[in-house]
């Protein structure tokens, strides 16, 4: 979850966070990764924190995914686009690709739901982000 334009870059950023997870993937192994996130998924079922739940819960042996929620960004900032071209430059992140797949949330009609439909990978995101950027600058020229 990153919240506004200042959280994008620098430490903490979305290029850190990536580094950090491709660092953890290279050293860890990903069952152990599942065993975690099976604690999560029993606890908050526990605590009936989600319901319509499947009978039986497994993992896919598909590549994790790390999913940035982006809060409170400013369409007409150029930082976004800025940091995902930065990204692909960086020397890890093609390897980064092998072991996760990388993908950036939207929200969809003012709301909070995530949907498949909603979450993109890099390159389709920097797309969708270049035309927000494009319409952004075209209402600027019409003001």
């Amino acid at each position: 979850m990153k919240y506004a334009d200042s959280a994008l870059g620098g430490k903490s950023g979305i290029i850190d966070h990536v580094h950090k997870t491709y660092k953890y993937l290279l050293s860890n192994d990903i069952n152990e990764l599942k065993k975690e996130m099976f604690g999560i998924f029993e606890i908050k079922k526990a605590l009936e924190l989600i319901d319509d739940l499947p009978l039986q819960f497994t993992f896919t042996n598909k590549k994790p995914e790390l999913i940035f929620l982006l809060a409170n960004h400013k369409p007409a900032s150029n930082i976004l686009h800025t940091e995902l071209n930065n990204l692909k430059r960086e020397n890890f992140y093609i390897d980064f690709c092998r072991k996760a797949d990388l993908k950036f949330a939207t929200a969809s009609f003012f709301g909070y739901g995530l949907f498949n439909a909603c979450i993109y990978t890099l390159d389709e995101f920097k797309i969708f982000n270049h035309a927000i950027l494009n319409i952004t600058k075209d209402r600027k020229k019409l003001s």
